[in-house]
């Protein structure tokens, strides 16, 4: 009966009939092709239990005006079936209230309707909704959409940050960088880590910068942006991440940086990598930064190096241990007023 119902008629319920409608009869209905018929009052009326129990053909026929309609209350009973019977458009047509989505309806979006969420609506999302997400369908946000996340929701989505493409980690800004765990620097790939601008390596912190690998840093040197590391973060690396770099990637320091590094990062540079350093930046190191040299690597020291750490008054520094290491043909080298 309800099924021969003409669109014109159906258009008739309203907002105080409409909620005693079941699921049977709106099956009935949109199979006639006369869903699209009621009116987006009289869709808001029906239970969500209802709307949760209707064939998944059923909820793909309604317009993107009349899924718009529908309340966060009646997502909230939208199965994974239903969700799946939706194209990438009817998912944005949900607006702002597909954070009322189950976890299981959620869990369901594929990789084009992830993409398809409104960057406002993605961003209504909670906390644990967002850490939900899979690593496809984090690997399916868009630039816009990581544009519209906070900083905690950054966070929020776990390391399958790692997941993301080029052109959204491109669009992470330098709050939502000093957000990331370290478990979620670490899930970041070299190549990854060497796309980031100057402007985001500004974003690591001394609360994350601990986790960056030798690897990663290496990456980022040789593409130019080792430099946009703050000295705070610098001073966060592990000694023991720092003698694993690259000689190079050491030598690419700025002056600043090197100011920044620990007594125990000193000591922990190889041979190569203060044999990689130039005078000038040996110079600039402080008393205690060079005390932080040690028998293991100060025989890697040249003469223009100790002479420019003469020349800058801070050779005292060294231990005697470290003095004690230097070949003797280096020490021989040495200028006189060294």
């Amino acid at each position: 009966q309800v099924a021969s119902l003409s669109d014109a008629q159906v258009a008739g319920f309203t907002a105080s009939n409409a909620d005693a409608l079941t699921a049977a009869q709106l099956d009935a209905m949109a199979t006639a092709g006369h869903l699209d018929g009621l009116t987006d009052a009289a869709l808001a009326a029906i239970p969500a239990a209802t709307l949760g129990t209707v064939a998944p053909a059923t909820l793909a026929t309604l317009s993107d005006t009349q899924l718009g309609a529908l309340t966060a209350a009646q997502l909230a009973n939208v199965t994974a079936a239903q969700i799946d019977a939706l194209t990438a458009a009817q998912i944005t047509a949900l607006g702002a209230d597909v954070a009322g989505l189950p976890a299981a309806a959620m869990a369901s979006l594929d990789a084009a309707q992830v993409a398809a969420i409104a960057p406002a609506s993605l961003a209504t999302l909670s906390n644990a909704q967002l850490g939900a997400l899979t690593g496809a369908q984090v690997g399916a946000l868009t630039a816009t959409q990581i544009d519209a996340l906070t900083p905690a929701q950054i966070a929020a989505l776990g390391t399958d940050i790692g997941s993301l493409s080029n052109a959204a980690l491109a669009s992470l800004d330098a709050a939502q960088i000093g957000a990331l765990t370290d478990a979620q620097v670490a899930a970041l790939t070299p190549a990854q880590v060497a796309s980031l601008t100057d402007a985001q390596v500004a974003g690591f912190t001394a609360t994350n910068a601990d986790a960056l690998t030798a690897a990663q840093l290496d990456a980022m040197a040789t593409a130019g942006h080792l430099d946009g590391l703050t000295v705070a973060a610098v001073a966060a690396i592990p000694a023991a991440t720092v003698g694993a770099v690259a000689p190079a990637t050491v030598a690419a320091l700025t002056g600043a940086q090197l100011g920044a590094l620990t007594g125990a990062q000193v000591g922990a540079l190889t041979d190569a990598q203060v044999a990689a350093l130039s005078p000038a930046q040996v110079a600039s190191l402080s008393d205690a930064q060079v005390a932080g040299f040690t028998a293991s690597n100060a025989d890697a020291l040249t003469a223009a190096q100790l002479d420019a750490m003469a020349t800058a008054g801070h050779i005292d520094g060294l231990t005697d241990a470290a003095v004690a290491a230097i070949p003797a043909a280096t020490v021989g080298a040495v200028a006189p007023a060294t």
